[in-house]
C-alpha cells in the first residue's frame, strides 16, 4: 500500500498486476475485495489520481463475476499442439547451440511431440 501511495503522489501510473488468480471464485472475490478496499482507502486521499491506477489480472482460471463485471477480458488461449512442437523444437536447437557454442545442423524428428498443454510453463525446461 504504501509503494503504491508513493508511486501515486509521484505522479506515476501504478499496475496492480494480481499474477496466478486462483481457482475458486470464492477466494478470487475475497482477494480482489481485500486489493479493492485498499486502492478505495488510497484514493479517498488521493481522488484526482484514480486514472493513473491499472489493474491487470493474469489466471488460468475463468474469473469470478465480480472481476469479469469490473473489467474488460482478454482471453488468450495456448498455441495449438504443431505450433508448441514447432516452439519447442527452436527453443531445444537454440539451447543444444548455446551450450555447444557452434553452429551446426540439428534434426528433431517431425513425429516428436511433446504433450498438449494449455500452460506452456512446463515447455521451458
Amino acid at each position: 500500500e504504501r509503494v503504491i501511495e508513493q508511486s501515486l503522489v509521484k505522479g506515476n501510473v501504478v499496475i496492480l498486476h494480481l499474477e496466478e488468480n486462483p481457482e475458486p471464485h470464492a477466494v478470487q472475490s475475497k482477494m480482489f475485495e481485500l486489493v479493492q478496499k485498499m486502492v478505495r482507502g488510497l484514493l479517498s486521499k488521493y481522488q484526482d489520481l484514480g486514472a493513473k491506477v491499472i489493474y491487470v489480472i493474469t489466471s488460468n482460471y475463468v474469473p469470478c463475476k465480480v472481476i469479469h463485471d469490473s473489467f474488460n477480458i482478454i482471453e488468450l488461449f495456448a498455441p495449438t499442439h504443431e505450433e508448441q512442437r514447432t516452439w519447442a523444437k527452436d527453443m531445444l536447437q537454440q539451447k543444444v547451440q548455446d551450450y555447444m557454442s557452434t553452429k551446426f545442423e540439428l534434426n528433431i524428428g517431425a513425429e516428436v511431440y511433446p504433450p498438449y498443454t494449455s500452460d506452456m510453463r512446463p515447455l521451458n525446461n
